[in-house]
């Protein structure tokens, strides 16, 4: 939710705080994409051996580049640093999630699909209503605020839930755990 409630508004956070022109928007958010893909790639790495700190990770890059773009963002070089960083970091997300979906479901990974696709539309819906809310009674540096906040707190959520498919389990430390190979019998004849 962090993320929709404020990517949204970067463009006009550019604009109007950074005193950025159209081209220079453009290489900006070339950045953030070109940003977004390698942090996609990293992720996928590092989410198989540590979900729960590739998840907190991400999070916490996204709460640090969101909160701190309307005090360091008004300079070019500001913005730039912390959209690079806003894009590895969002890059990691959906990686991140659906692994956290589909880890407890190694036998039915269209059902994890399923919920994984309804809680990110979800989280773009909610996101786009806090952050338009946001930006209509205040400011585009506020919804940065806000999603930072957001981001803390999905953060801290990472941290302090069960991990995926663990719920209540003692001593689960939300890593996903490989899948074990199917035993088959064989008769002997």
């Amino acid at each position: 939710m962090a993320h929709f409630g404020t990517y949204t508004y970067v463009t006009p956070f550019l604009k109007d705080v950074t005193r950025a022109g159209p081209r220079l928007i453009t290489a900006l958010l070339l950045a953030y994409g070109i940003a977004g893909i390698i942090g996609n790639l990293v992720a996928g790495t590092m989410a198989r051996r540590a979900l729960r700190a590739t998840f907190t990770a991400a999070a916490g890059m996204l709460a640090t580049a969101t909160l701190l773009l309307p005090a360091i963002g008004a300079g070019k070089l500001g913005a730039m640093v912390l959209l690079i960083l806003w894009g590895l970091a969002y890059g990691a997300v959906p990686v991140c999630s659906r692994t956290w979906f589909v880890t407890p479901a190694p036998h039915a990974p269209e059902t994890a699909s399923v919920l994984f696709t309804s809680s990110f539309q979800a989280t773009v819906s909610l996101g786009a209503l806090a952050g338009g809310a946001t930006v209509d009674s205040t400011s585009t540096s506020a919804v940065m605020v806000l999603g930072g906040l957001a981001a803390i707190l999905a953060m801290l959520t990472v941290q302090i839930s069960s991990g995926p498919g663990q719920l209540g389990s003692p001593g689960h430390n939300g890593e996903p755990t490989p899948a074990r190979p199917a035993v088959v019998a064989r008769r002997r004849r």
